[in-house]
């Protein structure tokens, strides 16, 4: 066999060259994206990326190559979904196939998102800030807008300045103006956008794994009808 033909017949190479770690908090991990030199297929890592078990949101920048996912610890960790993003193969991203993930009856989710968590907690403080005494409303608006901060902080040392940069810096210059009503309602309609943008997105995607599911039940009805044939 000459080498042109191995070549041809040897499988090709991961569609990611290496995820490197930018940063890691329970979990929560972000990782640089790494090619082999080809286009960048945000749609369909995102997509594979999301159909990965125990992955709750992802957010993917495909200028800066920065992926970032929210995870269940209960159900993966991080070295388990690196080394299935690691095993993407470029063929399938052609094909606009996701790697299989175990089944989930109809109807089951996992346990309630972070997101809406984050809705239920700003949602209460903004209306009972008011009942609270004036020394403990800025504690308290620190308290829930942290996530906030700490998302920003972690955007600002990977991609520079952004927009959740830019929000944690309105969020940031109300609390300290003593604006916690301003800084209570910015953090609730950041929160619920979250929420909507993320319970959106898992409800497509239960769509579309109902659309692609193969339908084999009609096939072995029709199989069982057929009788033998004799002579």
């Amino acid at each position: 066999m000459t080498t042109t033909a191995a070549q041809a017949l040897a499988p090709p190479p991961p569609l990611l060259a290496g995820l490197d770690l930018l940063h890691q908090l329970p979990g929560r991990v972000r990782w640089r994206v790494r090619t082999h030199g080809v286009a960048l297929d945000a749609q369909f890592i995102s997509r594979c990326a999301r159909s990965l078990p125990g992955v709750r949101q992802l957010q993917f920048n495909a200028r800066t190559r920065s992926l970032l996912l929210h995870f269940d610890p209960q159900q993966t960790d991080p070295e388990r979904l690196r080394a299935s993003l690691l095993a993407l193969q470029p063929e399938a991203a052609g094909a606009g196939a996701a790697p299989a993930r175990p089944a989930l009856a109809a109807g089951t989710h996992t346990a309630a998102a972070p997101e809406a968590h984050a809705v239920l907690a700003s949602a209460a403080l903004l209306l009972g800030s008011g009942l609270l005494p004036e020394g403990l409303r800025t504690p308290a608006t620190l308290a829930v807008s942290l996530p906030l901060y700490r998302e920003a902080w972690a955007d600002l040392q990977a991609e520079g300045i952004n927009s959740h940069v830019l929000e944690a810096l309105a969020v940031g210059i109300s609390t300290a103006s003593a604006d916690h009503l301003a800084a209570n309602t910015t953090v609730f309609m950041l929160a619920l956008g979250e929420y909507l943008e993320q319970s959106i997105a898992r409800r497509s995607d239960d769509l579309l794994k109902e659309l692609l599911r193969p339908d084999t039940g009609g096939l072995g009805r029709r199989r069982r009808r057929r009788a033998p044939t004799g002579v």
